[in-house]
């Protein structure tokens, strides 16, 4: 799990590597790494249900789509709820109701009008960049 959450390199570069103790009394830790250690721990139990509140907010966006693509083969099959301020996190979820529906703009589309994040990427936090991207992708 540590490769999925982006850590192994991480971990190899502590003196004891995975018997490295950290926090108080050892090694100091980033708040991204902060992270990525509680995403690997919630991914080691194999829980059907995950939720992931604002997980990837000390971690660069690179780190993050490499985390996200890490994931969505092992998410297969889990109700997972993913809670955050960037578009990024969520534009790869297929959004359900729960009655066999599909919430939000349809098929990967978040921002899609009257979308479940449409106000998000209308407003939000990088906004623009998001409408650079759909342009640039010919989709706007």
């Amino acid at each position: 799990m540590a490769e999925v959450a982006g850590l192994s390199d991480d971990i190899k570069s502590f003196p004891k590597e995975y018997d490295t103790l950290v926090g108080e009394r050892g090694v100091s830790v980033s708040g991204g790494q902060r992270q990525r250690i509680s995403i690997a721990r919630a991914l080691a139990t194999n829980a059907p249900f995950l939720v992931l509140d604002d997980a990837f907010s000390a971690i660069d966006t690179r780190t993050e789509e490499s985390i996200l693509n890490h994931l969505k083969p092992l998410l297969l099959g889990h109700t997972v709820i993913i809670i955050s301020h960037r578009v990024s996190s969520i534009q790869w979820m297929e959004p359900d109701t729960g009655d066999g529906g599909r919430a939000g703009g349809g098929e990967r589309d978040p921002c899609g009008i009257d979308g479940v994040g449409w106000d998000l990427c209308r407003r939000g936090p990088g906004a623009r960049r998001w409408r650079r991207k759909l342009d640039e992708a010919g989709e706007r």
